[in-house]
């Protein structure tokens, strides 16, 4: 059995430290001299402990998010599209396999496809 863990303050604020400055959790827990398991199970059994961890997470998600806009405002088409699709997806998710045609009066028009695939065998004839 491993050695037992004290989570002190000087620890966690060491955590979330490395945690702030980018570091992935499994990084951040080796830097402070944890196992990842350890932080888990600590989390798990401490919700202000979670939520101080969640935090910092989130706050770093919401710094991608906002380079993410940055790019699609600033006229990136990938950036613009993976933006769109994840954000509005009702509106923007293209349906797979799927085209959308309408009638006049705007009804959906049903489309079936048909592959047919023709093999043609060529023979040689011998020169005689």
């Amino acid at each position: 059995m491993g050695r037992r863990v004290v989570m002190t303050k000087v620890l966690k604020d060491n955590l979330i430290k490395a945690l702030s400055e980018g570091n992935t959790l499994t990084m951040a827990c080796e830097m402070v001299g944890i196992s990842r398991s350890t932080e888990w199970y600590y989390r798990r059994s401490h919700p202000d402990w979670k939520e101080r961890v969640m935090s910092v997470l989130e706050c770093r998600n919401e710094i991608v998010e906002d380079a993410l806009y940055a790019k699609a405002a600033s006229g990136d088409y990938a950036a613009a599209r993976f933006w769109l699709v994840n954000r509005a997806p009702d509106k923007w998710k293209p349906e797979a396999n799927q085209v959308r045609l309408s009638t006049d009066d705007n009804r959906p028009l049903p489309i079936r496809c048909i592959t047919e695939v023709v093999v043609e065998k060529q023979v040689e004839h011998p020169s005689d």
